[in-house]
């Protein structure tokens, strides 16, 4: 038997399950004139969401609970849910209350109009295209809802939880703080990029998209310490039809080794040679 442990207004309530292990669960007037103590009403469930303390930096749920309005909590879970949708993937349950947290802070600025913007907004814009997106379809919403003005500058904020919670993949990041610096590596190497080919990129074509997402999985697998199986024999080959490419590869190598004592295996210096060379056949004189 689910029973509440703490009333989080109408719509939502903070509960343990027969383990102990505390969940946020959302659902229309389940917390609707209800105490501490009382039976959960498992039918107006709508949304569960089970925040353990490795998930999160939150170690004190009801303490962190306190300071979110309980309405801004209902209002993350409405955004998660429509996010997992348009995104095609499941979040991690500890983006509920780093969502709400945000949130919380967020829509205070903007009922005293004082908004802020962050340099990662290009980066994210063009790294995470899906993200960014549906999070400016998230800042309408959440002027609309909260009846306040809400500038696109906090997209990239709200898509930095989405990115930050990926679970469906088994090498998701471990926090905020890597995540940011996962895009940063990831800019610093388009940024190589454009200017070993004289800024002729064109950032909006197909060949420039997919060289973006293998550069992520690349990063990703840096940071995770998982190896390729080396491929020399190929390398040297396409390092010879290819040597223009294959000069911009080694120096996004050098500029990796130099800023992070990165080791990178041949194979990916040839898969990086590959996309560069896509990138480079698409560039329009």
């Amino acid at each position: 038997m689910m029973k509440i442990k703490k009333p989080l207004g109408n719509n939502a309530i903070l509960t343990e399950d027969e383990n102990g292990i505390e969940q946020v669960a959302i659902g229309n007037g389940i917390g609707f004139k209800k105490r501490e103590g009382d039976e959960v009403d498992q039918s107006k469930i709508q949304n569960i969401y089970v925040v353990k303390d490795e998930d999160t930096k939150y170690s004190n749920l009801e303490k962190v609970i306190q300071n979110i309005q309980p309405d801004n909590i209902v209002l993350a879970s409405k955004i998660i849910e429509a996010g997992e949708k348009e995104l095609g993937y499941k979040c991690n349950d500890s983006i509920l209350l780093a969502l709400a947290d945000h949130l919380d802070f967020a829509i205070s600025r903007g009922r005293n109009n004082t908004f802020f913007s962050t340099p990662l907004e290009w980066d994210i814009r063009v790294i995470y295209p899906k993200e960014y997106e549906f999070s400016l379809k998230a800042v309408q919403y959440i002027a609309d809802y909260c009846k306040i003005k809400m500038p696109n500058e906090e997209a990239p904020f709200i898509a930095l939880h989405f990115i930050n919670s990926q679970a469906n993949e088994s090498n998701s990041l471990n926090d905020m703080t890597e995540t940011i610096l996962y895009t940063g590596i990831i800019q610093n190497i388009l940024d190589i990029t454009r200017y070993h080919y004289g800024f002729k990129v064109d950032q909006n074509s197909f060949e420039f998209s997919r060289f973006v997402i293998h550069v992520r999985y690349f990063v990703r697998r840096q940071l995770k310490g998982i190896d390729m199986k080396s491929n020399s024999e190929l390398l040297e080959i396409v390092a010879e039809k290819c040597p223009f490419d294959y000069a911009c590869a080694k120096k996004i190598e050098k500029f990796l080794v130099k800023a992070y004592k990165w080791e990178i295996d041949k194979s990916e210096l040839l898969y990086l040679t590959l996309h560069l060379n896509r990138v480079s056949a698409s560039i329009k004189d």
